[in-house]
């Protein structure tokens, strides 16, 4: 299920320019190789925040958080 997040905030990134589609592609190609691991997509998280609501790209930005324990 991230994947299909990922491409589509990748997706929204290239319609505003914020990225190339090469460099979009190797930040999937990046999503689909770190969860190879998983056998489950319950065992499955991110800590990535994508700000994604700016309409300007300068004021769009990815944070990387430390993961979260519950």
């Amino acid at each position: 299920m991230f994947r299909d997040v990922a491409k589509a905030f990748l997706s929204m990134a290239m319609q505003k320019d914020a990225i190339a589609a090469g460099e979009a592609q190797n930040l999937l190609r990046g999503v689909d190789q770190t969860g190879e691991h998983h056998t489950t997509p319950e065992e499955a998280f991110t800590s990535f925040i994508f700000d994604f609501v700016s309409e300007r790209v300068a004021e769009a930005q990815i944070h990387s958080m430390a993961a979260l324990s519950s």
